[in-house]
């Protein structure tokens, strides 16, 4: 244990895909990421992404890494073996699908009530404990899935065992159903170290209703997901949290608040509290997004992504049925269905930004939004005047995206440099010298690519040394802004992360 290097574990469960494959590339970025930043646990297991992840592991670390630079955890899976002599050859299966030649945390798998039976059945812990005086195993405890009552009991009956792997956040605290508080204290009684999973909710506690985000901005710009990472590391027998970064965005936001750790204080922890009883209210579906439910589904349902979908819907309106109400209001006849939503108010976050100067076409606006949110670019400014973005054309021309970004109103550019100075101005416009292609953007200062009126452009006012004219054949006359946006946007992303 005493090896272990921070209390940020990398879980590899939700790696990042391309082209629907897993992003090798991304993922080996992720990795080296992860160990430069002093950081050294990776917890995985042989049916994790379609059975893959342990060869993933393989070949984006262990590879490429020497064994002194990390750890590995991988677990004894229920439905990998049925009998004891079962359990061996699928161990020195996973040594081989791993590449190492001993495993740090051995893990026996998703136990509850049930599957504590099988495994005592099969004698998998005592196969266990014989692995690791063979020392192929360093450390052997157990992934834990039920009440604190059977907890209890898997720990007195095996008090060899050396740590638990728990569903830990502020979410599950207090809840019947997991009884998270309750599992810490049965490990902290035992006197048994912590593991944490699911310290997010399966990302649902990255993505809160709007109230909720709300409170969190009166204590600072942290992501969401921060405050919930560190919450679950502040409990004093807790020594690792699980996170299933799935790109690399997602890590450096990690570690940007993880290799300085420190616990949540007395201040935000009541706001996780009034956080928890706006969730409460929302009801929303309890889905970790583990995926466990696909390999069973025989329909091929994308169940947690539909259940993600309707969380994100619930924490930001109210569904009715009514085609009278529908026909009525709409304004266009293949409409099936009405979102209703309360205006509200957006905060820029300090990152890179789109600004719109005086846009004036409602359809154009929501495809710039959504081109926006597909370049992760999720803070866009708009210079007065402008249209509306809350307009129905435009949210229906965003195709939702508009619910992921942060958009705010100025009344002037200068307005707008007051409050986010000391930033590359990128503007794009006809006047100025340097082609899209000649521009190196910088890695190291913010940008705010900035865009004309569709008709108008910009004036000669916004022309400096970063200012952007992009380049097209003499067969057109000139792109639109949505074309030329979403072309800038390719670029920029290509050069900046």
């Amino acid at each position: 244990m005493e090896k272990i290097k921070g209390k940020l574990g990398f879980g590899c469960m939700r790696l990042p895909y391309i082209n629907n494959e897993i992003d090798l590339e991304q993922t080996k970025e992720m990795v080296d990421l992860f160990l430069e930043n002093g950081f050294n646990y990776f917890d995985t297991a042989h049916g994790y992404l379609n059975e893959q992840s342990e060869y993933i592991v393989k070949e984006c670390l262990t590879k490429r890494h020497s064994r002194d630079k990390y750890l590995i955890a991988t677990k004894l899976s229920p439905n990998y073996f049925n009998k004891n002599e079962d359990i061996r050859p699928f161990f020195f299966k996973q040594l081989d699908a791993i590449g190492v030649d001993y495993i740090d945390f051995y893990l026996m798998h998703c136990q509850n009530k049930d599957l504590f039976k099988k495994y005592r059945e099969c004698k998998a812990y005592e196969e266990a404990f014989k692995l690791k005086e063979e020392g192929l195993i360093r450390h052997v405890g157990f992934s834990f899935h039920d009440k604190a009552n059977v907890l209890d009991e898997i720990l007195t009956t095996y008090p060899e065992i050396e740590f638990v792997q728990i569903q830990f956040n502020y979410l599950d605290y207090e809840d019947e159903n997991v009884e998270a508080r309750k599992c810490l204290e049965v490990c902290l009684k035992h006197n048994k170290k912590v593991m944490v999973m699911e310290p997010v909710r399966g990302g649902a506690l990255a993505r809160l209703p709007l109230e909720a985000n709300e409170l969190l901005k009166t204590l600072s710009n942290d992501s969401p997901a921060s405050y919930a990472i560190r919450f679950a590391a502040s409990f004093p027998n807790v020594v690792m949290v699980l996170s299933g970064m799935s790109n690399l965005d997602q890590m450096k936001d990690n570690i940007s608040f993880m290799k300085d750790f420190k616990p949540i204080n007395e201040k935000e922890n009541e706001i996780l509290k009034d956080i928890v009883k706006i969730i409460k209210e929302v009801k929303t579906i309890p889905c970790t997004n583990c995926k466990y439910c696909l390999e069973v589904c025989p329909n091929n349902i994308p169940i947690p992504e539909i259940f993600n979908t309707i969380n994100s819907l619930r924490g930001r309106s109210e569904v009715e049925f009514n085609d009278k109400m529908i026909n009525k209001l709409s304004q266009k006849e293949n409409c099936y269905v009405i979102g209703v939503f309360k205006k509200y108010k957006n905060v820029l976050e300090n990152d890179h930004h789109v600004v719109l100067v005086n846009p004036s076409n409602m359809g154009n606006l929501g495809t710039i939004i959504r081109s926006c949110l597909g370049f992760n670019i999720k803070n866009i400014a708009i210079i007065k005047p402008g249209v509306d973005f809350f307009d129905p054309k435009v949210v229906r021309a965003s195709m939702g995206a508009i619910f992921s970004c942060n958009i705010c109103y100025f009344d002037t550019f200068e307005d707008y440099l007051k409050v986010f100075p000391n930033r590359k101005i990128h503007s794009f416009m006809l006047q100025a010298t340097k082609t899209l292609q000649e521009t190196k953007f910088s890695e190291d200062k913010l940008s705010s690519l900035v865009f004309g009126n569709e008709s108008s452009g910009l004036d000669i006012s916004y022309l400096n040394e970063d200012s952007i004219i992009i380049k097209h054949s003499t067969l057109i006359d000139s792109l639109n802004l949505p074309s030329s946006l979403a072309i800038s946007l390719y670029e920029f992303r290509k050069q900046v992360n």
